[in-house]
């Protein structure tokens, strides 16, 4: 049978407490060297496949984001260079007994039905 240990446990009047803590907005040191050393690549000169361009390693990842394929490089680029764009939700309170049967299968057709309401005059 196995003895339950307090290895690893907090105990009282132990020397070793950090009674500060970690300074607040103080990154750990091995964070700290990880973010140099990410900076340093990031500022690296690279040259293109052919030779016609060269430009930073951040600068080059950014120019792929900007002329990819790829929806989602696209939408990081405009977010880290515009800010992140904000989904807007609207709310629209609708009552199907007031609707049209034209209207319904619009809107059962998948067409917006802010929009099928809009378009459509009752008379």
């Amino acid at each position: 049978m196995t003895q339950a240990t307090n290895k690893g446990r907090f105990v009282k009047g132990d020397p070793r407490i950090n009674r500060e803590g970690r300074p607040v907005g103080k990154a750990p040191k091995s964070q700290e060297e990880l973010r140099r050393l990410i900076h340093d690549i990031a500022h690296e000169e690279v040259t293109s496949k052919d030779g016609s361009i060269t430009a930073t390693r951040i600068e080059a990842i950014l120019m792929n984001w900007a002329t990819s394929g790829d929806v989602r490089k696209q939408e990081l680029f405009v977010a880290y260079g515009y800010g992140k764009i904000k989904e807007q939700n609207t709310a629209l309170n609708l009552n199907l007994n007031e609707c049209t049967d034209e209207q319904l299968i619009r809107i059962a057709n998948g067409e917006d039905a802010a929009s099928v309401l809009a378009s459509t005059r009752n008379p």
